[in-house]
């Protein structure tokens, strides 16, 4: 009696009932635009709410790298140079996952009234930037 086709066909038939794309990744969706902006200045902070020192804080103008930054011990960063017009901003920290975010910066001007705050994910969660008045000094 030759039972090895039977299984095979039992276990084939089976495995026919999982579904063949199973993906882990998490799908972030997309944050609403953010309003525009006069500074680009703010904080990144973890999941926790603790500041983030020594993020990376890239600006993008259509993919190309215009300035470039890390975030200070309290986790705070400041462009002063840049000129009006719309960019991509870009946080990189290690152990967490990038936040991205389009803006546009209109008047430049000093001062820092509105600020981006970056909150990184960790694992499968996601990274959001968004916009608020300035947090006060810690």
């Amino acid at each position: 009696m030759n039972i090895g086709k039977p299984l095979l066909a039992i276990i084939f038939g089976f495995l026919l009932f999982f579904p063949s794309d199973i993906s882990y990744a998490t799908e972030c969706l997309a944050p609403p635009p953010l309003k525009p902006i006069h500074h680009v200045c703010g904080f990144v902070s973890d999941p926790s709410g603790a500041h983030v020192a020594d993020a990376k804080v890239t600006i993008l103008k259509e993919g190309n790298e215009v300035a470039t930054m890390q975030s200070g011990a309290d986790g705070r960063f400041a462009f002063e140079e840049l000129k009006a017009g719309e960019y991509d901003v870009r946080v990189d920290a290690e152990g967490f996952v990038t936040a991205v975010s389009s803006i546009v910066l209109v008047k430049p001007g000093a001062g820092c009234k509105k600020e981006l705050s970056v909150s990184l994910g960790v694992g499968m969660s996601c990274s959001i930037i968004t916009l608020g008045k300035p947090e006060k000094a810690k």
